[in-house]
């Protein structure tokens, strides 16, 4: 594993060094001709402001990496050539994948680091007042967050067996469970509290980037020590929820590694995690939503078309006009399920309100 390791880092040098010098030239040309020196907004009442400080940069950079990354040290999987060779090189295959997840952190981790830093030493000597060590929070803070997502991300991907297919996929699944949390939101009548932060099953918690974007709102008003920001008083909850289901998609992206096969590269992508799922699922969460509107003939209206559009959408994933037996039956538990659920929320809202 360690030859094949060096081999990959050395074959993924001219990338590290292209990230690299791509996120600090764009950082030190925010922050170089940057005025931080804050100034005086009223002599009456002695209120200063504060200049952006851009802390914001480097981190958005890092949920970018985080997303394309994955898609690029996994998309051998996607080409059959590729995989051909790969599978015949004399390592396990769990091996593999980790190596590839391991070069895929240090593509993320580096240009992230040198250019967070080397900003922060140019914002750090001129003058300013910025609350310099929330540059080390966001940072040590972020690191763990970033291998987090990576690892769902690059899990998510490798489901796919066409590069297209995997982006639907990263895009499609950073909805199902916010989803899930605002119908049972909806269901206790909480989403009211949603606007103050009051209610542990605020759908924003449970997107796979909230974390990032959330360290990086909060550090952006500690850096500049804004008194308007308010910390979500179940912001606990989300960070547990991304370390359960982060360390879950690493284990499983290693652990599956056996049962690819590499046949199954450029061909469809009928993973249980993939469209057999996604599609149901929000056919039901379209026909649930649809259900909200209190007009019969809307409702059926707007129903068929969400039917049709998950037909529609089954066949291009199929590249076929004709569906299998488990896609009729999905598009049926997904036409099922949001029926019922439409009606759970029509009585709820019916009987409460």
């Amino acid at each position: 594993m360690k030859k094949y390791f060096l081999y990959e880092l050395k074959r993924n040098r001219l990338p590290l060094i292209v990230l690299t010098a791509f996120c600090t030239i764009i950082y030190l040309l925010i922050v170089i001709p940057s005025d931080f020196e804050p100034w005086l907004m009223s002599y009456t009442t002695g209120e200063y402001f504060i200049p952006s400080s851009h802390i914001h940069v480097p981190l958005i950079g890092l949920i970018i990496l985080c997303t394309l990354v994955p898609i690029l040290m996994f998309a051998f999987k996607t080409d059959s050539k590729q995989v051909d060779c790969l599978y015949s090189v004399p390592i396990l295959r769990q091996k593999l994948y980790l190596t590839k997840s391991l070069i895929g952190l240090i593509l993320v981790l580096v240009p992230f680091t040198v250019s967070f830093w080397l900003g922060f030493l140019v914002t750090a000597i001129k003058p300013n007042n910025f609350v310099l060590s929330g540059f080390v929070t966001a940072y040590f803070a972020a690191v763990p967050l970033a291998v987090l997502l990576f690892g769902i991300n690059a899990f998510i991907f490798s489901r796919a067996n066409r590069v297209i297919d995997g982006l639907f996929f990263i895009a499609l699944y950073i909805g199902v469970v916010p989803l899930i949390m605002a119908f049972i939101q909806a269901l206790n009548m909480d989403f009211r509290d949603n606007l103050v932060g009051g209610s542990p099953w605020d759908f924003f918690l449970y997107f796979s980037y909230s974390p990032l974007f959330y360290l990086t709102f909060r550090q952006v008003a500690v850096v500049q020590r804004a008194i308007n920001f308010t910390d979500h008083r179940f912001a606990p909850v989300m960070f547990v929820f991304a370390a359960v289901s982060g360390i879950a998609a690493w284990i499983a992206l290693i652990m599956s590694a056996k049962l690819q096969k590499s046949e199954n590269a450029e061909r469809v992508s009928d993973s249980k995690f993939g469209y057999f799922f996604l599609i149901p699922f929000y056919l039901a969460s379209a026909i649930a939503i649809s259900g909200l509107i209190r007009n019969a003939g809307v409702i059926i209206t707007l129903s068929v078309i969400c039917t049709l559009g998950a037909i529609v959408f089954s066949m291009i994933f199929r590249r076929s006009f004709r569906l299998k037996k488990q896609d009729l039956i999905g598009l049926a538990v997904g036409i099922g399920a949001g029926i019922a659920l439409a009606i759970v929320l029509t009585l709820v809202y019916t009987l409460l309100w």
